[in-house]
């Protein structure tokens, strides 16, 4: 397309081999050795050669570009970059009624800044925190890319194989070339351009003060509620009453050696740097602009790290090392696990969801909020920790990308002082908690009043999941069991302080919420949480003979909480509230999912009858009344999961397709009103995972809920609980085979596939193969003790492997996303198809 492309053809294929662990792809091409095997069921071993396959991946990646032929004018149509601490987006923006300064002319585009741990850092006053705007996110500025004539056209293409944007803006005046990424290992951004026929560009740089967007909508809202005569939230009224007093001015350095722009945040509490350098090719004509974001709460900390990291980043754009470094680091992420699917659009979509996860999340970064690493005034610009940065760590786990997933983790190791601080003085010495939202550096929340931990539990749930995924036990038990510990006891704590007897000798909680919807007696949500995290500390404290005296008082709230609050329609909010106003957070399922405290295996009319009824009540327009919430993205996204649990991939791909409908944009992300939220796209990958493969319980499910219309699906080591890979594939709507592979240490492996009599035989570490036969149970599992880093292999018996073919997207594919009008077609695609009105959403 343009010169810049050229590199992509440079890049050689990635050979994938059967190596170990994280960075194993390991390969269907091994079942091709089958039809070798098929014979010698006699033979103890058979030697094979094990010859690996090829995934073209600059290839396959390139089918998941997004493209651009229309100018984005929005952050929900722009190419976004990010390496987990630092986020562009970049776009014209046009008639911002909330800052004119940001408003783009004609021959304008701008590169907006964000940085994901950029928060406020006020001290509380007179004992508030005011947390939401004096602990906030911040902005930062943007860069505005002018050229001489105005712009009238674009051609972009969304390079996730190597994480940059390439391409050409048009304008009255001739041309340019762009090309632009976020470095993946250290916090710089790169951006070039290159004029052609009469055009020439240059960039701008225009800061943005550190302010409360709360705080500035909030004072608008009473302001205009003054004039309008109109009643104003009380939040509103109570954010626009608290004291702000205005940060520096932002200051500017400019010199040839670079430059610099620096906020001190109020009261010296804190520094974002900005350092920047640009250099002009007098023979192309070209601007190339290196940039560095550090922000530091001590002061001078970050001045040091941006100039360092700009240093460093000038240094290797010359020395030809900045593009290959960054370029290695997203060549070893990608090939972790394959995944396609007989259907284009859901493919891209899945893999568009791995790039913005390795840009918005690394081990080493903060715990995501809302937002993640982009920054657009939002009034939310925090942790919201009663569903939203739950459901961001999801998509990670089965598609065997944990790393990137750590930081929630690590943010929580590092902070247990300060989550032991936040609960009430006298629960603080066994205690830890925080409130609903706070900072995603430093989870500084404190509460007031003595309350439960139920989103705590439930963020120390996904710590688990990692923990499982990895077969950490470890961690398990140096990390979460003391986290957990402190989290659980306010359920102890809470129950003794505030007893309830209602003459059944069971223990209950008095008054405790279930987000969104009520506040009352045995509420499900708490159940829920307090069951599987009594559970939990029970099993880490027996697996790793610690004898902790707690654990008498676990098993007895184990044995003695209330039980589940069900009636005709299954789970009921709580005790005296069933389930009969919309309802778009599925806080009273949480014991099913993604806590699998109630299963199919064991439960499945008590789900089915509450995720039917749940959707039902939620997706009923007259339902919406009071303070009921209508459905979000997430409502779609959970019930995509809950029904790929309950084994209906029909109805889950149902729900993906709704989900569509309800405030996804052309580049894959997503808002509520106009804020962008990340966690909703996260988890509907997460869904698409659950169709494929799912380790619940304990027991491997392969293709458990693989709908009718994704006739092809090929997989390549996907991740379940216990630290085992699977493989498959799926070809004209029935399984040909599938590949488990061990993980370090011998274990028990149980597992279900949709194979009729398969043919199972095990490879060792040292290429030996062996026959074996398996029984399935009542249930339809098998059983095998599988040896350490050994594998097995099940296949139909009269399927021809070597016409096994690893890539399942359509012939005639197009690339859907980005900004180019093909999204909005597929979209009336699934209207057509599904015969179902738009459901109601937020406005």
């Amino acid at each position: 397309m343009i010169e810049m492309m050229k590199q992509r053809s440079e890049v050689k294929k990635v050979t994938m081999k059967l190596v170990k662990k994280t960075f194993k792809t390991g390969t269907l091409a091994v079942c091709l050795v089958m039809g070798l095997i098929a014979t010698t069921v006699n033979a103890v071993q058979v030697p094979v050669e094990l010859s690996p396959t090829t995934i073209d991946w600059p290839d396959f990646m390139s089918r998941q570009d997004m493209a651009w032929n229309k100018v984005p004018t929005r952050w929900n149509e722009a190419p976004f970059f990010g390496n987990g601490m630092i986020g562009l987006f970049l776009y014209q923006e046009i008639n911002n009624p909330d800052n004119s300064e940001s408003t783009d002319a004609k021959n304008v585009l701008s590169l907006h800044l964000g940085r994901g741990d950029y928060y406020d850092n006020r001290a509380p006053l007179e004992g508030n925190h005011h947390t939401w705007i004096y602990r906030g996110r911040l902005p930062i500025g943007f860069f505005r890319i002018k050229s001489e004539g105005d712009i009238t056209g674009v051609d972009w293409r969304m390079d996730l194989w190597n994480a940059r944007l390439v391409g050409t803006v048009q304008t009255t005046k001739g041309s340019y070339q762009i090309e632009g990424k976020v470095h993946a290992l250290y916090d710089t951004f790169y951006w070039k351009v290159i004029p052609a026929d009469g055009e020439s560009v240059d960039f701008e740089w225009q800061p943005q003060k550190a302010s409360s967007y709360a705080k500035f909508v909030s004072d608008r809202a009473v302001e205009r509620g003054e004039l309008d005569g109109r009643e104003v939230a009380g939040f509103y009224q109570r954010f626009a009453a608290t004291p702000y007093p205005e940060a520096p001015e932002v200051e500017v350095i400019e010199s040839a050696a670079g430059n610099i722009s620096r906020q001190v945040l109020y009261g010296d509490s804190g520094e974002l740097v900005m350092a920047w350098k640009t250099t002009k090719n007098a023979a192309d004509r070209s601007v190339t602009l290196l940039g560095s974001i550090a922000f530091s709460h001590e002061m001078d900390v970050a001045m040091l790290e941006a100039k360092q990291n700009l240093t460093r980043a000038v240094a290797e754009v010359k020395g030809e090392t900045y593009t290959q470094t960054h370029e290695q680091w997203w060549h070893t992420y990608y090939p972790r696990s394959y995944v396609s699917v007989s259907d284009d659009f859901w493919e891209q979509f899945y893999w568009i969801q791995m790039y913005k996860l390795a840009s918005a999340s690394r081990a080493d970064g903060m715990m995501l909020d809302t937002a993640g690493p982009w920054y657009q005034p939002g009034f939310h610009p925090l942790v919201w920790s009663d569903l939203n940065v739950q459901l961001c760590y999801w998509a990670q786990l089965t598609s065997n990308r944990t790393d990137v997933g750590k930081s929630l983790l690590n943010v929580m190791d590092r902070n247990i002082e300060n989550l032991s601080n936040n609960v009430n003085q006298a629960w603080r010495d066994d205690c830890l908690d925080a409130n609903t939202v706070f900072p995603g550096n430093d989870l500084i929340a404190p509460i007031g009043h003595k309350k439960v931990a139920d989103h705590v539990v439930w963020m120390l749930h996904n710590y688990w999941l990692t923990c499982r995924y990895e077969n950490d036990t470890e961690r398990m038990r140096d990390g979460l069991f003391p986290l957990l510990k402190r989290a659980n006891a306010t359920y102890l704590r809470y129950i003794e302080d505030h007893p309830l007897d209602l003459g059944d000798g069971k223990l209950h909680f008095k008054h405790t919420w279930s987000p969104e919807a009520a506040t009352g007696v045995d509420m499900n949500y708490t159940i829920a949480l307090a069951r599987w995290s009594s559970r939990i500390l029970l099993e880490i404290n027996e697996a790793n003979n610690l004898n902790d005296p707690k654990a008498v008082e676990w098993q007895n709230l184990l044995d003695n909480l209330v039980g589940w609050q069900t009636d005709a329609n299954g789970l009921r909010l709580g005790k005296d509230f069933p389930f009969e106003k919309a309802h778009r957070h599925y806080s009273h399922l949480l014991g099913f999912y993604p806590l699998f405290e109630l299963t199919p295996d064991t439960d499945r009319e008590l789900l089915q009858t509450s995720v039917d009824h749940w959707l039902k009540v939620t997706e009923d327009p007259t339902k919406v009344k009071g303070s009921a919430m209508p459905v979000t993205g997430y409502t779609c996204s959970g019930a995509a999961s809950m029904y790929a649990a309950l084994g209906d991939g029909n109805k889950a791909l149902e729900y993906l397709r709704k989900f569509t409908f309800v405030n996804i944009y052309s580049n894959t992300l997503y808002a509520e009103g106009k804020e962008q939220l990340i966690e909703t796209p996260l988890s509907a990958a997460a869904s698409m995972n659950d169709m494929l493969l799912q380790s619940w319980g304990g027991r491997i499910r392969i293709l458990p809920a693989a709908p009718d219309a994704w006739q092809d699906i090929h997989f390549q080591t996907l991740l379940c609980e216990g630290g085992a890979l699977v493989s498959a594939d799926r070809t004209a709507g029935q399984l040909t085979c599938a590949k488990i592979e061990s993980s370090d240490e011998l274990r028990m492996i149980e597992f279900t596939l949709p194979i009729e009599n398969p043919e199972f035989s095990i490879i060792t570490k040292d290429n030996a193969v062996k026959p074996v036969v398996l029984k399935q149970d009542d249930e339809g599992f098998y059983q095998i003790n599988l040896p350490a880093d050994a594998s097995l292999i099940a296949k139909r018996p009269d399927v021809n492997l070597a016409e096994i073919q690893t890539l399942k997207s359509p012939a005639n594919w197009k690339n859907i996303f980005g900004n180019n009008g093909q999204y909005q077609k597929v979209r009336e695609q699934f209207k057509a198809e599904m015969f179902f009105e738009p459901i109601r959403t937020i406005k």
